[in-house]
């Protein structure tokens, strides 16, 4: 019986050393110090997609939320702020909107982030052929359902439009109090 509670004792010893070298040679920093304006995040395991039209997953969504910003976004109290949109207009008693982006506000490319993207990537989400499961989530813009579920094919019919380059206009079926 002692020779067994040795021999498991020192499992345990020879665990606990390995495990703090590996802790201790892991602590180690970058050459130079730590490096500015990169995240690091351990995902577990790779994306299955960065579109984020077709994500449906955490590990897609850690990435894809820490690289793209939308019209509007989140406080770490849950208020909603500008993101992309440096204001916004609530009109006809919150069922249109008109989104206006930051002139600032560009691509990793440099180059500005304009409301005919919004505009593609909100077509995209919607249009049947991307086959994206959460287009729901457009719904309560006009004929954002019809779209989707090919009741309708034009897009031009869709309830957002350009009014310039750095203006979006969203038209809802009804007052949504969450939509922004």
């Amino acid at each position: 019986m002692n020779k067994r509670l040795s021999s498991t004792a020192l499992a345990t010893i020879g665990s606990v050393l390995i495990a703090a070298v590996m802790a201790i040679t892991g602590c180690g920093s970058v050459a130079g110090g730590p490096v500015k304006d990169t995240l690091r995040i351990n995902l577990g395991t790779e994306p299955p997609s960065l579109d984020w039209h077709r994500s449906t997953d955490s590990t897609s969504f850690d990435v894809i939320c820490n690289i793209m910003i939308g019209l509007s976004q989140y406080t770490d109290k849950l208020t909603c702020v500008p993101g992309v949109a440096s204001k916004w207009d609530v009109l006809d008693d919150g069922k249109r909107y008109v989104f206006h982006l930051n002139p600032s506000a560009r691509w990793t490319d440099g180059k500005p982030v304009l409301a005919s993207d919004f505009y593609y990537a909100w077509e995209r989400l919607l249009n049947p052929a991307t086959g994206a499961e959460y287009a729901s989530f457009l719904y309560d813009v006009v004929n954002a359902k019809e779209y989707n579920t090919k009741k309708i094919s034009d897009p031009t019919k869709l309830g957002f439009k350009v009014l310039d380059e750095q203006t979006f206009e969203v038209r809802l079926k009804r007052p949504a109090a969450y939509f922004i």
